[in-house]
């Protein structure tokens, strides 16, 4: 029993990381509500998530509000981006919806894939601004190209999240706690963890090393991150 219960057992560890997982997505979706921070707060959740699977992040609320604070004023103008992009989308749909004949049906197609391209590319690009300091036009193309790079990664996460999206708004009642609970965090922890590699070798960096690192308890890399 002693050993069950120190902080340091296996299962408490365990019992920790999901804690913090769910936390990360409540602050997540709390500061989303407002809209217009929507995407300061995908920015820190992606900036936490990285600290989570790289290491044992103590400081989780202290460091995702730092992330929202330092990332806003850039975060809010990717946001607006592609919430200009969505708006249009839909547009879109409702025209089209109104054709009945078979172009309609290739034209919603059409559209539809390009919802799901936007909303991966909205996914890498927040991901990108949340880890390296650049311009905001430097990091939306940066986030297109990594969804071109490694699309079957980008796709898997993003049909999860459209998942979710799809049940919650048909089973709202059904939907809503697990939505609370990893509606955020789990399509892009799923992300982060298979982009790991990736984003170690964006950083000029042996993914390898990096893993022997992190097995020693080396956690230095929380004191460089932006």
């Amino acid at each position: 029993m002693k050993s069950f219960l120190n902080p340091d057992s296996p299962i408490m560890s365990f019992f920790g990381l999901i804690f913090d997982f769910i936390w990360l997505n409540v602050l997540t979706l709390l500061l989303c509500l407002p809209i217009i921070t929507a995407g300061a707060s995908i920015t820190a959740m992606y900036a936490g998530l990285i600290r989570m699977i790289r290491g044992n992040d103590t400081k989780l609320t202290q460091h995702f509000f730092h992330d929202f604070k330092v990332n806003f004023k850039k975060s809010t103008l990717l946001w607006l981006i592609f919430l200009a992009f969505g708006i249009i989308l839909y547009l879109e749909f409702g025209l089209v919806r109104q054709m009945k004949d078979g172009t309609g049906s290739l034209l919603r197609i059409m559209l539809l894939v390009v919802a799901v391209f936007i909303l991966a590319a909205s996914s890498t690009t927040f991901m990108m601004q949340s880890h390296f300091e650049n311009t905001v036009a430097a990091t939306l193309r940066n986030g297109f190209t990594l969804v071109l790079a490694r699309f079957p990664i980008v796709l898997i996460s993003t049909l999860i999240e459209v998942f979710f999206l799809y049940f919650l708004f048909h089973y709202p009642v059904q939907m809503i706690f697990l939505f609370i609970g990893c509606g955020f965090t789990f399509p892009a922890y799923l992300e982060v963890l298979l982009m790991n590699r990736t984003l170690w070798k964006l950083e000029g960096k042996d993914p390898d090393e990096e893993k022997k690192r992190l097995k020693r308890g080396d956690d230095s890399w929380l004191q460089s991150e932006k």
